[in-house]
This record gives structure tokens, C-alpha cells and sequence, in this order.
């Protein structure tokens, strides 16, 4: 069993482009055993596609699967006005498609999450 650090380091210098191209990817090494993932924030959305290309390569070349970091919360697509945001979400899932990943949910509603209009209950 690999170490939690040892796979943070890993990723790190992965992450700098310190290791060769001929190293097999996290997601090759793990491909029997589980999913290798990144999660992805508003502000990777937010960017030029110029400014996320290594990004993009990082994670097409180590990571089979996404997670979206909050743009898929309630307090992210469900507005003031009652109507829902799906932009972000809808590039999101572009993005894993595009690059073959899958896509895993990570949550749903939290405590902290301001909803009300969203459910009849919170108003």
C-alpha cells in the first residue's frame, strides 16, 4: 500500500512537470484498483481555455474522474430570482466528457448551504 504522502508528493511533481513523459500516470498505475480524481473549482471555469491548457493536460493525462468543488452546490445554480445557472455545470461536465472522465457527485445539500426558495420547507 503507498503512503498518503507519497502519492501527494507524487502529485505535486507531476503537477510541475517534474517527472518524464515515459512515467506511467496515476491513472494507468491505479486503473485496476479505483478511480484516480481532481476536483475543479468556479474558477477553473472562469478562465480563458489559454490559461487552463496545462491544466487540461495534467488532467487528461493523470485522472480518470472529476469532482466539481462547489459549482454544482445549490448556492451555485439556484438564484435570487427562483430560476437556475447551469453554465458552469453544463461546461463542466463538457470538459469530462470531452476528456472521457467520469464524473462523481461529491454532495448534494450541506448545512451550511443557503436554499431557501429552493425547498418549500426552508422559506
Amino acid at each position: 500500500m503507498v503512503n498518503r504522502w507519497s502519492l501527494i508528493v507524487l502529485t505535486v511533481a507531476l503537477g510541475i512537470g517534474c517527472l518524464a513523459e515515459s512515467v506511467r500516470s496515476l491513472k494507468q498505475v491505479y486503473a485496476n484498483d479505483f478511480l484516480i480524481g481532481a476536483a475543479l473549482d468556479n474558477r477553473f471555469f472562469q478562465r480563458p481555455y489559454s490559461e487552463n491548457e496545462k491544466a487540461i493536460r495534467l488532467l487528461d493525462r493523470e485522472f480518470n474522474c472529476v469532482t466539481a468543488e462547489n459549482i454544482m452546490k445549490p448556492a451555485s445554480i439556484f438564484k435570487s430570482d427562483g430560476t437556475f445557472d447551469f453554465e458552469m455545470t453544463d461546461e463542466f461536465v463538457r470538459v469530462a466528457e470531452t476528456l472521457k472522465m467520469d464524473v462523481v457527485g461529491h454532495d448534494d445539500v450541506t448545512t451550511d448551504t443557503p436554499c431557501v426558495g429552493l425547498l418549500p420547507c426552508a422559506q
